[in-house]
């Protein structure tokens, strides 16, 4: 069973427009926290390092599960001096429960830079960043697959 996540609602969302950031719920998403919550901080702006008190991996409210199950059996025929064959065939079924919480929650503003959104000479609109959220949340959705292997192995 695997599981991915991600990003919970942080300090500030509108920071996770600006593409530098990882908002599809990997490892890699690190949130930033405003230093002056945390005085023991070095930056004076943001501290952006995922640490293990700071990072949000598989504590969000989204979560997408992957469960797997298969089966596999094989048949080796008699060795003989030009080598030996083997057959083998599985079948594994998969279930996605929440698909879509690996993509990213939000898309780069075009038009706006990352020093623009910082000094605060342009401003992302609150609307903006919530229907982002919402459409991401509206593409969850459940999956199922099939996966058939039939192989032959020839060794010498």
């Amino acid at each position: 069973m695997a599981a991915n996540t991600a990003i919970a609602d942080m300090y500030n969302e509108k920071d996770y427009i600006y593409p530098n950031y990882s908002t599809d719920g990997s490892i890699w998403t690190s949130p930033m926290y405003p230093a002056q919550n945390y005085p023991d901080e070095i930056s004076q702006k943001y501290n952006c390092t995922p640490t293990a008190s700071r990072n949000l991996f598989l504590s969000q409210e989204h979560l997408m599960y992957i469960f797997q199950c298969g089966i596999n059996a094989e048949y080796e025929l008699p060795k003989y001096k030009w080598g030996c064959l083997s057959f083998h065939a599985g079948y594994m079924f998969e279930y996605i429960y929440n698909k879509g919480v690996d993509s990213n929650m939000y898309k780069a503003v075009s038009g706006i830079t990352y020093e623009e959104l910082k000094n605060g000479t342009k401003e992302i609109e609150d609307s903006h960043v919530a229907s982002q959220k919402n459409e991401w949340m509206q593409n969850f959705h459940n999956q199922f697959n099939n996966y058939f292997v039939v192989g032959v192995t020839y060794r010498y």
